[in-house]
C-alpha cells in the first residue's frame, strides 16, 4: 500500500511517540480546581472557558490521530 492511500497522521503528530507525550500532559491540564468557587468573577470565569478550550481542542486532536491510525490499515 502506498502512502497515497492513507491518513496523513503526520499533519497531527510527528510520531506515535510525540502522540503519547501529548497524551501523558493531558493530565496536568485537565483539572479546574483552581476555578472553584471563583467563576463568578469576570476574569476567573473568562481563563477557565479558555483553559476548558485547550483542554477540548487537544482532546479532539488526540482523538482523531488515534481513530486515523486505528483506521489505517483494516486488513
Amino acid at each position: 500500500m502506498t502512502n497515497k492511500y492513507t491518513w496523513a497522521t503526520e499533519d497531527i503528530f510527528e510520531s506515535n511517540a510525540k502522540w503519547e507525550e501529548e497524551f501523558k500532559n493531558l493530565s496536568s491540564k485537565i483539572s479546574f480546581s483552581e476555578f472553584r468557587g471563583k467563576l463568578s468573577n469576570e476574569q476567573s470565569f473568562l481563563d477557565c472557558m479558555k483553559k476548558d478550550e485547550e483542554v477540548s481542542r487537544l482532546l479532539d486532536k488526540l482523538y482523531i490521530y488515534a481513530m486515523l491510525n486505528h483506521d489505517a490499515d483494516t486488513r
